[in-house]
């Protein structure tokens, strides 16, 4: 696991609204997006999977497919703005994720 720093709310891609309850079925689907500015000096390790944990569970299920090896997600290092990320709240469609 890298020690990105996990920011709620919003930048220049992710909404900064609160975040609200959302009904999902079973079989159902949710939308969270992840936004992180870029390792300008170094990257130190890259991810390749990425586990979410939603709020009162203790499981973290693996998200998405595997990350390819050339298109990992940077960590810049301790302290880096590129080792920030930041996270939408759930959301019942990706259109609604995105809006600011």
């Amino acid at each position: 696991m890298l020690p990105f720093a996990m920011r709620n709310g919003g930048d220049q891609v992710v909404m900064s609204r609160l975040p609200g309850n959302v009904r999902v079925e079973r079989g159902g689907s949710v939308w969270i997006v992840l936004d992180k500015y870029r390792c300008d000096l170094q990257e130190v390790a890259s991810a390749h999977s990425i586990r979410v944990r939603l709020p009162g569970t203790e499981r973290a299920d693996r998200v998405g497919r595997a990350i390819p090896r050339w298109l990992g997600i940077g960590y810049c290092g301790k302290g880096d703005p590129g080792s920030i990320v930041y996270v939408s709240p759930v959301e019942p469609t990706f259109r609604a994720a995105l809006a600011h």
